[in-house]
């Protein structure tokens, strides 16, 4: 596939080698002109949903010889594109551009044919021609790293993940989201004190993060949850001990499992606070994105309160997460079981069939005693609420 024909040989040539032409010289009509803008701006976009264009990019560029000098090197640096296609239009209009042909099996080999070409042999005849900014080039290199991450960490593949933002901020360990990032995958393997550490330095780098309150909310909660759980185990265990006439044992589990429980209302309060930061330090970028965050900063204390069994702070959380995002069915789930827990069952219902409006379920058990408890007061579970 790879063409050989030297389009500009006419132009100049050094030595039986095609070359550039003047870094003056433009396309010769505005049409064409805006499409080589084009190809040189796609080719430089990032991230996976951009792919298609870089590729197209790639193969486009061999029509605009009179503009190798600005193509090559951006060319060069597409022969690593993680993109199959990329590399491989890359090569093929660097070759046509070039009349040289430095493939090899391994990608890395190949690239650095280029590479060596292009600044070490081929500059020396070109000296206006330099390499791309090494800042730049990290720049991209650590954000396809993260995006590898965030790829892994949605898949419940956390190590993975995690070397890959560890990779990112090796890379370029300036941007905040990147230490997020790996404090996430951190949380996921449950290292809470290392997932801790990275919400913080993001924090420090960016003060207005608001995802590192967010997440930092979201490590104590869980700390929480797991304190809660082991509660439950002690208080079982108790019970246990009492029915055996174990009475020195069950008074033992007792006292851990209020110790459990106090370091759980703990973390708690921490987490509270977190979410509380998060929704202070978005309140200006609130009034231009709509609430987006802020949602997940009052359902985050919303449920904990639930926890907690707080039903009336719970309440007022969690409607003003429905408010800021009506479209997400855990929002309207968690109001359905508070509203339950208020006695205000024409709410709950209210909120049970939002929630099948939007395509989900609750528990059948928990669904046809709210409908009989709305029938009972004389209500029609059949009719849309209003």
């Amino acid at each position: 596939m790879r063409s050989a024909v030297l389009r500009w040989l006419p132009l100049l040539a050094v030595a039986g080698l095609a070359f550039l032409v003047p870094a003056g010289c433009k396309p010769r009509n505005a049409a064409d002109e805006a499409a080589f803008e084009r190809a040189i701006r796609d080719i430089r976009a990032t991230g996976n949903e951009h792919q298609a264009e870089r590729a197209t990019a790639a193969e486009n560029l061999k029509r605009w010889p009179q503009h190798a000098g600005e193509s090559i090197p951006l060319l060069i640096e597409a022969l690593k594109d993680d993109y199959t296609w990329v590399p491989i239009f890359a090569a093929n209009s660097l070759t046509a551009l070039t009349d040289k042909d430095f493939s090899a099996e391994d990608k890395q080999l190949d690239y650095d044919r280029w590479r060596k070409w292009w600044y070490e042999e081929a500059r020396e005849k070109v000296p206006k021609v330099a390499p791309p900014d090494d800042k730049a080039i990290k720049k991209v290199r650590a954000s396809v790293e993260n995006q590898k991450g965030q790829m892994y960490l949605g898949g419940g593949d956390y190590l993975t993940a995690a070397n890959h933002f560890m990779a990112a901020i090796q890379i370029d360990g300036r941007v905040a989201m990147y230490h997020s990032n790996l404090g996430l995958a951190m949380l996921g393997l449950k290292q809470y004190d290392r997932a801790l550490r990275y919400f913080d330095v993001a924090k420090s780098m960016e003060p207005n993060f608001t995802e590192s309150y967010l997440n930092k909310g979201g490590v104590y909660s869980e700390m929480a949850g797991d304190k809660r759980a082991a509660a439950a185990e002690r208080e079982a265990s108790m019970k246990a001990c009492k029915a055996a006439g174990e009475s020195a044992a069950a008074e033992a589990a007792r006292q851990k499992m209020a110790e459990a429980l106090q370091a759980a209302e703990q973390l708690e309060e921490k987490a509270v606070e977190e979410y509380r930061y998060a929704i202070a330090a978005d309140k200006d970028n609130s009034k231009k994105t709509g609430d987006e965050k802020l949602w997940a900063a009052h359902l985050g204390i919303g449920r904990i309160r639930m926890r907690q069994t707080r039903w009336e702070d719970a309440v007022a959380s969690l409607e003003r997460a429905r408010d800021l995002n009506g479209r997400d069915m855990g929002i309207h789930r968690d109001l359905a079981i508070t509203y339950f827990a208020l006695d205000q069952y024409f709410r709950s219902w209210k909120e049970i069939k939002a929630v099948e409006d939007l395509g989900g379920e609750m528990d059948p058990g928990f669904r046809k005693k709210i409908e009989g408890l709305v029938r009972d007061m004389g209500g029609d579970p059949g009719k849309n609420p209003s």
